[in-house]
């Protein structure tokens, strides 16, 4: 008897996983919409500090692109290492990732940190106002989540680096208001193609 039901258990356990990684991967991912100047846009500080001599040449070069830059409420607090506590940082981008007039969520910069919040913040929600969030680093957590969730994201330049490279900027550009890659040139350094 116990042994009939163990081996139940063994195959419904199969079964589930089976068809859970079935219904993951058939699921159709939700692609946000593309940016337009006017668009209101947000920087979320989810890991490390953030310092405005960092983060202010990426925001301006946002406003170059006519869109509306929302900072978040915590985007230069400290908590130690972090750019404030867990549930500010959690509140913070769970208001971003709920707000229906946010187009897409800026990380200010990596570090550490993004791995903490998600299991404080609901992902199923921002299928309703499905929007970007780009950055790397730390922000693969997010990115991870959010495609498993069925939200595509671009893992693309963050505040911290925006404003100090011009090629990731037009890419990034490109790829958010739907221009395509026609008319882009990276230049390669030959040191490091070597």
């Amino acid at each position: 008897m116990v042994r009939r039901f163990f081996l139940s258990l063994v195959i419904m356990c199969c079964c589930s996983i089976v068809l859970a990684q079935h219904n993951w991967r058939t699921a159709p991912h939700i692609r946000p919409p593309y940016l337009h100047v006017g668009d209101t846009v947000a920087v979320c500080n989810a890991s490390n500090r953030a310092y405005p001599e960092k983060i202010e040449p990426g925001i301006k070069v946002l406003e170059s692109w006519g869109l509306v830059v929302e900072r978040a409420t915590n985007l230069y607090d400290a908590d130690g290492r972090y750019g404030g506590t867990e549930e500010k940082r959690a509140a913070e981008l769970q208001r971003m990732m709920d707000s229906p007039n946010i187009k897409a969520i800026f990380m200010a910069r990596g570090g550490y940190g993004a791995s903490q919040l998600l299991d404080k913040i609901s992902l199923n929600r921002m299928r309703r106002h499905p929007k970007w969030v780009i950055g790397f680093s730390d922000a693969t957590a997010l990115h991870i989540a959010l495609n498993n969730a069925g939200i595509e994201t671009i893992h693309g330049a963050m505040m911290s680096t925006l404003g100090h490279q011009e090629e990731s900027g037009e890419a990034l550009h490109a790829a958010l208001f739907n221009e395509g890659y026609n008319n882009i040139t990276i230049e390669t350094n030959e040191d490091c193609v070597k």
